[in-house]
């Protein structure tokens, strides 16, 4: 588990390619909000806000899968 406002890096995965957000692979930016506990059955992962915006956005759901700390 990764904690809210910890600098974390994506990395590839299936689940980010399912996504279609391969792009984000390298990015770094600070996790906004913890989405991996257990009341979630499906699609845990984190809200990252990117320090460069991606597709205008700045904060994305990264799946679990994909965040490594920084």
């Amino acid at each position: 588990m990764i904690e809210r406002n910890s600098k974390v890096k994506i990395v590839a995965s299936p689940q980010l390619t399912e996504m279609m957000l391969d792009e984000l692979v390298g990015k770094t930016g600070v996790v906004s909000e913890d989405l991996t506990g257990p009341e979630r059955h499906s699609n845990k992962g984190y809200m990252v806000f990117l320090k460069d915006p991606f597709q205008e956005e700045y904060e994305w759901f990264i799946p679990e899968e994909s965040v490594r700390h920084a």
